[in-house]
């Protein structure tokens, strides 16, 4: 995207599941709120008119992150308390993070009818609870998300409208999107400090692999990874605690690598009898960016290459992301 009557059964479950993500943080304290845009129109070093509008083309995330987890701390992480910022850096404290989000996945030719060889129109809009467990040495994250496919993830509608108001052409092929169908992944991810580097007081560099899985009938996988992140001031990749003696403002720049083992993706081997195409079970990525703090407010924009994900995509995609977060205090 440039420049940004079903079942009842579903749609009774996602509705029961947003009420509980509005009504969870009522009684509890919010850490941080979270937007992060991705599009592929944020290429900025491509010129304007040969940017991608294909493939993952457009994602919007809306997050927050409450202090303690009432609803699975008590059996998953009995002896830790809530994050809320007054906890050593060396004990466990537990938060969750409530979203909610919609991706867009387009082929690179857009046709009334599918083309061979070109990806299916799909879009996937969802919510997701995760519960973290966190030091200042480390993270580990367990979460759920669920969502749906189809006309019922407004992939149509929003790319249509954003195209209408860019002054682009109508998208044709999004009659023949993805069936409607729900969805669940159930995800583990867990970070681990590797070095973490500082000048006096001041923390100059962070360096952090990650791994993890997932399972559900929208993707399986597993992956691993590590994130740099280097500079004046850098912020704790997720400890607030560790952050404690932290000035008031950042700037740092920031590398990342990952590599993915992949089992099944829905947006690629579609479902029913929908347009699919042949994916490739490993693919690697890395993004490179820079990001900026002042009190509670951070942004950070990173550019992602990712490695080609079907047999008959010709070259590896990039997109840009915008996040935005406000950490209270």
């Amino acid at each position: 995207m440039k420049a940004g009557s079903h079942r009842r059964g579903p749609g009774r479950a996602v509705l029961a599941f947003a009420l509980a993500l509005a009504a969870a943080p009522a009684s509890a304290q919010v850490r941080d709120v979270r937007l992060s845009l991705d599009n592929d129109a944020y290429d900025f070093w491509i010129p304007v008119d040969s940017r991608p509008d294909h493939d993952y083309t457009n994602g919007v995330d809306l997050s927050m992150e409450i202090a303690g987890g009432p609803l699975w701390a008590g059996k998953l992480a009995p002896r830790s308390a809530r994050c809320s910022g007054g906890e050593s850096a060396d004990s466990a404290c537990t938060s969750t993070t409530f979203a909610f989000g919609q991706k867009l996945f387009t082929p690179r030719v857009d046709a009334a009818e599918p083309v061979p060889g070109e990806r299916p129109y799909a879009g996937w809009l969802y919510l997701s609870a995760t519960g973290n467990v966190l030091t200042a040495a480390g993270r580990r994250s367990v979460g759920v998300e669920i969502g749906v496919t189809g006309p019922p993830s407004l992939g149509k509608a929003i790319h249509t409208g954003w195209h209408r108001l860019a002054g682009f052409w109508d998208p044709e092929g999004w009659d023949n999107q993805l069936r409607f169908e729900p969805g669940i992944v159930v995800r583990y991810d867990e970070s681990r400090i590797l070095a973490d580097l500082r000048s006096g007081d001041v923390r100059v560099a962070t360096l952090a692999p990650e791994w993890g899985a997932d399972a559900g009938n929208v993707h399986v996988g597993a992956h691993a990874g590590a994130t740099l992140r280097a500079g004046w001031n850098v912020p704790h990749p997720w400890s607030r605690a560790a952050d404690r003696r932290a000035g008031p403002a950042s700037v740092y720049a920031i590398a990342r690598v990952r590599e993915d083992a992949v089992a099944r993706d829905l947006f690629l081997d579609g479902a029913g009898g929908s347009p699919s195409v042949a994916r490739r079970p490993f693919l690697w990525q890395y993004e490179v960016g820079a990001g900026a703090r002042l009190g509670g407010l951070t942004l950070e924009y990173r550019a992602l290459t990712q490695a080609r994900q079907y047999e008959t995509q010709p070259t590896p995609h990039t997109y840009g992301t915008f996040e935005l977060s406000y950490r209270l205090r």
